[in-house]
Parts: C-alpha cells; sequence; structure tokens
C-alpha cells in the first residue's frame, strides 16, 4: 500500500468514525414520556421531557411539566423521580407538581404517586395529594409511555 492510498484509507476511516458516532445523537428522538391518570377530577398529566425508563433496581429523574389538572390552561414545572424495583415488574413514580400563580389565581403543589405495573404501564395505582385546600385522591386508571407525539409547553 502506497502512502496515498494509507492516507486516503486513514481519511475514510475517520470519516466513517465520525458518521457512526453521530448516528444515534441524530437517529435517536428525544422523546416525550408521558404520565397520566385522567378518570375524574384532578386529571393530571405529567410530560417528562427526554425521559427513559430505568433499569431494573433502578431509579431516573423526571424533568418537565403538568397541564393536565387545569386542562392545558397553566403550565406548572413538575420534577421527580421514577425506579423501577429489582424484579423489573413495577414503576414506582413519585412526582411534585410545582405551586405556580398568573391570571387565573394560585395553583397549590401536588404530589403524585404511581405505581404502574411494567411494562405494560397501564391501570396503575395513584395517589394525588393536595394540601390547601386539603384533597387526597386514590386511583386505578395510571397510565405511562410515550406521548406518542410532540406536546408543546405553551
Amino acid at each position: 500500500m502506497t502512502f496515498p492510498d494509507r492516507a486516503a484509507t486513514i481519511a475514510v476511516s475517520l470519516a466513517l468514525a465520525v458518521v457512526l458516532a453521530t448516528l444515534p445523537a441524530t437517529s435517536a428522538h428525544a422523546r416525550d414520556f408521558c404520565f397520566n391518570s385522567s378518570s375524574f377530577s384532578p386529571a393530571i398529566l405529567v410530560v417528562a421531557k427526554d425521559f427513559k425508563t430505568p433499569r431494573r433496581g433502578k431509579c431516573r429523574p423526571i424533568v418537565g411539566w403538568e397541564a393536565g389538572f387545569y386542562g392545558f390552561a397553566v403550565t406548572r414545572p413538575a420534577s421527580g423521580t421514577a425506579c423501577l424495583n429489582t424484579a423489573g415488574d413495577t414503576l414506582h413514580v413519585g412526582v411534585t407538581v410545582h405551586a405556580t400563580s398568573g391570571d387565573f389565581g394560585f395553583a397549590d403543589e401536588l404530589q403524585v404517586h404511581m405505581k404502574l405495573p411494567y411494562p405494560a404501564l397501564v391501570d396503575g395505582s395513584v395517589t394525588i395529594r393536595r394540601s390547601d385546600p386539603y384533597l387526597l385522591a386514590f386511583r386505578g386508571d395510571g397510565t405511562a409511555g410515550d406521548c406518542g407525539y410532540t406536546i408543546t409547553i405553551p
């Protein structure tokens, strides 16, 4: 192999390595992951930006916003944690929907806990708590998964 051939081979190999290294970043779509409970008021829809479910025995942060409580009229920051149990059959979700205020008045902080069967992520138990005015709701309609489309932050 002559020097120009070797240099060309190295250049092509480096270019291919750069393309392959960038493929996962460009082809893996950042997805919105929705945590939902809406069988009756208050409806909860937490949109977790770029969320991926954790591995067995691990946890991942939830960072996003909540829109369901006020029917998409009020954007409220939401943060929490999702943990997949060691057996890999239950996803535990704890989210705080932060208090906010605006033209509509004041919206109190909500604490939401979901216990979702994994990997189905449907028909999970949900507890919603608000301190003032006091609210404690228990349901069996918790769902989670890819939102299916991008939900923009209003």
